[in-house]
C-alpha cells in the first residue's frame, strides 16, 4: 500500500545525522498538532500546563527506555511553526526540530510542490523511526505509528495519561 522511497529515507537519515551525529541512535519524537500552519482560524492557545505535562511525560518515557534528553534532545514534529522557531532560537532545552516549514496539503488551492510533499513524509519517517513517540490526537500521529510497524518500544497516545 505505501512504501517509503529512497529520497524520503535519505533525507530523513541526513536530518538524523545533523541532529544526533553519524551513528544511529535511539531518540524520542513528539508530534504536537496545533493547526497554525495554513489554518489560522483553527489555532488554539498553548496552555502552559499542557506543555509542562507533555515535557514531564517525555522525560519519564525517555528515562524508561534509557534516553538522556540532555545528551539527546527530543525531536519535535509540529505544524505549529511559531513553536519551531521558538525551539530553533534555543528557548526550549531538550528539544530539537527540523528546519522545515510545516504545511497542510488537504485544503490547498493551486499547486503544492513536490518539496512540500517530501517534507511531510520526512516528518512521518522520523517519527516512525523513534524509540518512543508522544502523539497528538491526529491522523498524522496515527500514520507515523502505523509506519513504525511495531518498532516503537513505548508509545504515549494522545496525552490521555502518562
Amino acid at each position: 500500500m505505501f512504501k517509503l522511497n529512497s529520497t524520503i529515507v535519505d533525507r530523513g537519515e541526513e536530518h538524523l545525522r545533523q541532529l544526533y551525529g553519524p551513528s544511529p541512535v535511539d531518540y524520542l519524537a513528539w508530534h504536537w498538532r496545533h493547526f497554525d500552519a495554513d489554518h489560522p482560524d483553527m489555532e488554539e492557545p498553548v496552555r502552559m500546563s499542557q506543555l509542562a505535562a507533555t515535557l514531564s511525560c517525555a522525560q519519564r518515557l525517555a528515562g524508561e527506555v534509557g534516553i538522556d534528553l540532555l545528551q539527546r534532545p527530543m525531536l519535535l514534529v509540529t505544524d505549529f511553526n511559531v513553536f519551531r522557531h521558538f525551539v530553533h532560537s534555543g528557548q526550549l532545552a531538550r528539544v530539537v526540530t527540523l528546519n522545515l516549514t510545516a504545511r497542510h496539503i488537504d485544503n490547498k488551492v493551486g499547486v503544492v510542490t513536490l518539496d512540500v510533499f517530501q517534507n511531510i513524509f520526512v516528518d512521518l519517517y522520523l517519527m516512525s523511526r523513534a524509540r518512543c513517540l508522544l502523539t497528538s490526537h491526529s491522523g498524522f500521529s496515527k500514520l507515523a505509528l502505523w509506519m513504525a510497524g511495531g518498532q516503537l518500544l513505548r508509545c504515549h497516545r494522545d496525552m490521555v495519561s502518562c
